[in-house]
């Protein structure tokens, strides 16, 4: 795990430099060109391979669902994930998230797996997570999630999470709970996060050390 800002959080899904666009502000149709664009240069630069990168998390902010992950809980529970997942390869997530009224919620489906995490660094001061996703080729959600990006769609994340919620009566703001469990990290097509957007990376990715 990268513990300060990596080289590669400039190239976040916020920060990208995209290829296009000359007179005037760029339409969805110049975004979504751009988009098929960096999906194209990435994969031939990793050979293949689908590796997408993005803000994963915010902590200390109020996000679209009126939640907040109070820092020290976001960074207890990411440097656990990084031991119990990261590290051993098998930080696996879904396409989409799973029903939480199902037993299912708390584990990984392997019939719904489309991706899994393969680096996370802490950035903006640290107080966001960012990392990289490889797209599973084998899977039939990986190859459905590949797809959305050599069309050019959008594709949000969002933490899986397994936590009491403080709730404020008065704003209506939830404060997540010290029995927060991070389970995973899933894409989805309308994050809470605002800014947790995955796009290609556009060079080939070199493993952190060890």
């Amino acid at each position: 795990m990268v513990q300060n800002d990596s080289p590669l959080c400039a190239r976040t899904a916020r920060d990208v430099v995209m290829f296009a666009c000359c007179c005037g502000p760029p339409t969805e149709e110049d975004l979504r060109r751009d988009r098929v664009r960096l999906y194209e240069r990435s994969v031939r630069a990793n050979g293949g391979r689908l590796l997408v990168q993005g803000i994963l998390q915010r902590a200390d902010a109020e996000n679209r669902n009126d939640r907040i992950y109070p820092l020290a809980l976001l960074q207890r529970e990411v440097a656990a994930y990084q031991a119990r997942c990261v590290s051993r390869g098998i930080a696996y997530g879904e396409l989409n998230h799973p029903d939480p009224a199902k037993g299912t919620f708390q584990a990984i489906d392997p019939e719904r797996t489309s991706h899994r995490v393969v680096d996370l660094w802490w950035t903006d001061g640290g107080c966001a997570v960012a990392g990289i996703l490889e797209v599973l080729d084998d899977r039939p959600a990986g190859r459905r999630l590949r797809k959305f990006f050599s069309t050019g769609q959008r594709v949000g994340i969002s933490s899986r999470v397994w936590a009491s919620l403080d709730v404020n009566e008065e704003t209506e703001q939830e404060t997540v709970c010290p029995d927060m469990h991070l389970i995973a990290w899933d894409t989805v097509p309308d994050p809470g996060v605002g800014d947790a957007w995955l796009l290609p990376i556009p060079h080939a990715y070199v493993p952190p050390p060890g």
